[in-house]
């Protein structure tokens, strides 16, 4: 079994991250993160993974809080998306976390966590 990759290859991507690889799957079935109402950005993420679900709302990334922006949701189930259940996600998901942090329009990702 090969070690995992840790970091994104897109510059920048992971410091938009608040979470590991490690821990990429620590959270309550996903990770989320917030976009601008915008056709371009939509088909952006669109284009990055068909999984990547956007609709009105605030959510633990508190989209709420600055008008024209989506809540934006990846799921991390185990084993479909994650390793190990509250481990790490797996390459393929891993690969989408950091392409949709790379967007420009992304500013940050965080796990979702009922609270």
């Amino acid at each position: 079994m090969q070690p995992l990759t840790l970091t994104c290859p897109q510059a920048g991507a992971e410091a938009k991250l608040t979470f590991t690889r490690e821990e990429s799957c620590s959270n309550d079935g996903g990770v989320e993160f917030c976009l601008p109402d915008q056709p371009d950005a939509r088909a952006a993420i669109a284009a990055i993974s068909s999984a990547i679900r956007c609709s009105p709302g605030g959510g633990r990334a508190q989209c709420s809080a600055t008008p024209g922006l989506l809540l934006c949701s990846l799921p991390t189930a185990f084993p479909d998306q994650c390793l190990t259940s509250h481990g790490a996600m797996n390459d393929a998901t891993w690969s989408v976390t950091c392409a949709a942090a790379a967007r420009p329009e992304v500013t940050q990702i965080v796990p979702s966590l009922a609270e």
